[in-house]
């Protein structure tokens, strides 16, 4: 669903793909500059965290993480310096930090290898079974 280009409007930043496979999502990540995991503080998500695939499928492609101001998400996060934690109930916070993000490529950088280099180290093999079973059978 893009708008962008008419008009004079500008491009969208965000495009709508509809139902992919995992496969094309990982493709798709390659063009992303930041992930989301902008939980809402539902019961259902509150303690989401080691069992957040798409947390760690942002960190193992390297890309800086915007993420609810949870618990177990925050301790991933800040422990291995690979995003920002927010209130995702405040969207001018979670607009802020992702305009941080995308205003300085060295810190984007940085946090994305951190992620990426966190995966490698804490979160496979023996580590944390379970993420990378799910990542590496692309579930």
């Amino acid at each position: 669903m893009s708008r962008g280009g008419t008009a004079g409007l500008p491009e969208p930043n965000i495009r709508y793909l509809g139902l992919l496979s995992h496969q094309d999502v990982l493709r798709e990540l390659a063009n992303a500059d930041v992930g989301l995991v902008l939980f809402q503080p539902v019961p259902a998500y509150y303690y989401a965290g080691e069992n957040t695939i798409k947390l760690f499928e942002y960190m193992s492609r390297g890309l800086p993480v915007v993420v609810s101001r949870f618990p177990n998400l925050q301790r991933i996060v800040e422990s291995a310096n690979c995003g920002l934690c927010v209130d995702p109930q405040d969207a001018q916070q979670a607009a802020d930090a992702i305009s941080e993000l995308l205003d300085n490529p060295g810190l984007l950088r940085i946090l994305g290898e951190n992620g990426r280099k966190a995966v490698l180290r804490e979160y496979t093999g023996n580590a944390k079974p379970n993420a990378i079973t799910c990542l590496s059978r692309g579930s």
